[in-house]
């Protein structure tokens, strides 16, 4: 609350809490009270719930505000962005779209769903149309999320909608990215939006398990024929792409983005800014992948190295593995194929961590995929030499019941002749085992003398 007051000899105005006062002094008690004034009004605006709090926004409308302020200036904003779409459609609002501007830096554009599926092929849209009818229910809680306001966005509600994308195929990695994506925007309202009486209904509740990692790998009829496929493209960088990235291991995207000026092909040396670790990475360069940039073509004003774009990569590779007849293999597992083949060649962790850029080993070995060839050789090389270390008796001639009938009638016939030789053996005097035992004279026995009837009664005794 504002107070103006007399202050030694000028006035002065206080606006705020008790625990967070702001006070400046004036000369007059005008200028005072109208800076009091606007203090105040400024306070109580920047106190007030942004979209209104969660009472008054439904959650597509909160996606949309989460996006303009967080999404976009992540690196994995494209995925990001498909998700929350998938709401605004739902609600009716425009979808979002990243543009990148010439300059550089981008800006975010909201675009009509019917603009976005002008520019998307017809294979693409049939594609697209035959997923979603695999999943109609998933999409119609989806779209009951997206149009309850946030308030009532309840645990019970968010664990109905992961138990039906279970029940309609999808993966729980699936699952835990859209469940994220809602747990880190409620968080965000709550910290940074004053959504103060807001309790994050994702709080506590246990998320689905991540699906295991991809190991599609290439083998060699594969590998073959997508190079057959990828020459037959009428853009000439398809196949030199495909191999620089078997040969350096990078992702699509910072190949994209790699300029000649980056590449020092004497020290064998290429640059890769800004990768999705977020760090500059020099990646060491084989012979072959320099001999691989030394055949590009190249438009003399041309700065990139491979000049495509994502979405032209995508369409080119889809074509390409449907020529080549290979299934289920997505660009980024040219990531995976070329770090198991440097791994087997670099047998220094850190080497091989220095050429695919990652951080940590467990992150490394999510892409090394050792094959079975490659253990059997390693057990092969040693092996111990025949003979050294018995092994069992060779049955593979008889059946398991008649190995087991021979092997009880030798434990029946070895009992037997066990008791056979306990029953021949002969039994020993008894009073052998009374050696050392003090017994009691008998009184009508003179020393010296003893019936061995007697003995044998007294050793009983």
């Amino acid at each position: 609350m504002a107070s103006v007051y007399k202050h030694r000899n000028a006035w002065q105005a206080a606006v705020g809490s008790k625990d967070n006062r702001v006070k400046k002094n004036f000369a007059t008690q005008k200028a005072a009270l109208a800076w009091a004034c606007q203090a105040e009004a400024d306070l109580k605006l920047n106190a007030m719930p942004v979209l209104g709090g969660p009472s008054r926004v439904t959650l597509a409308g909160a996606l949309m505000e989460y996006a303009h302020k967080y999404t976009v200036t992540k690196k994995s904003f494209k995925s990001e962005l498909d998700r929350i779409n998938r709401y605004l459609i739902a609600a009716g609002l425009p979808t979002l779209h990243r543009e990148e501007l010439p300059g550089g830096g981008f800006e975010l554009l909201e675009v009509a769903p019917a603009m976005v599926d002008a520019g998307i092929p017809d294979a693409f849209k049939d594609h697209r149309d035959m997923r979603l009818d695999k999943r109609t229910k998933t999409n119609a809680l989806r779209a009951e999320l997206a149009r309850t306001l946030v308030s009532h966005v309840s645990s019970d509600k968010l664990r109905t909608f992961m138990t039906q994308m279970a029940k309609d195929g999808l993966g729980g990695s699936t699952a835990l990215k859209e469940m994220a994506l809602l747990k880190h925007a409620f968080n965000m309202a709550i910290n940074e939006w004053n959504w103060t009486s807001f309790v994050n209904p994702l709080k506590g509740m246990k998320l689905p398990r991540p699906a295991p990692g991809r190991e599609r790998l290439l083998n060699a009829d594969e590998e073959h024929a997508m190079r057959l496929a990828l020459a037959e493209c009428e853009n000439p960088f398809m196949l030199p792409l495909f191999e620089f990235a078997l040969e350096t291991t990078s992702r699509r995207g910072s190949l994209l983005k790699l300029n000649y000026c980056d590449v020092d092909i004497e020290g064998r040396i290429a640059l890769l800014y800004d990768t999705k670790s977020g760090d500059n990475n020099r990646v060491p360069l084989t012979q072959r992948a320099v001999q691989i940039l030394q055949r590009l073509p190249r438009e003399p004003n041309e700065s990139r190295v491979f000049p495509l774009s994502a979405n032209a990569v995508t369409m080119a590779w889809r074509r390409a593995c449907i020529r080549a007849g290979v299934d289920d293999l997505k660009f980024h597992d040219t990531r995976h194929v070329g770090t198991t083949r440097h791994a087997k060649r670099v047998k220094n962790v850190h080497a091989l961590m220095k050429i695919t850029g990652h951080k940590t080993v467990g992150q490394l070995m999510k892409y090394v995929h050792v094959m079975e060839d490659d253990i059997f050789q390693a057990f092969d090389a040693t092996e111990p030499p025949a003979g050294s270390v018995l092994l069992p008796i060779d049955h593979h001639a008889e059946s398991a019941q008649v190995v087991q009938a021979r092997a009880k009638a030798v434990r029946l016939n070895a009992r037997a002749l066990q008791d056979t030789a306990i029953a021949q053996t002969p039994l020993l005097p008894s009073n052998v085992f009374s050696i050392g035992a003090r017994r009691p004279k008998p009184e009508n026995v003179e020393s010296g003398t003893l019936d061995v009837g007697v003995a044998s009664e007294l050793t009983r005794n």
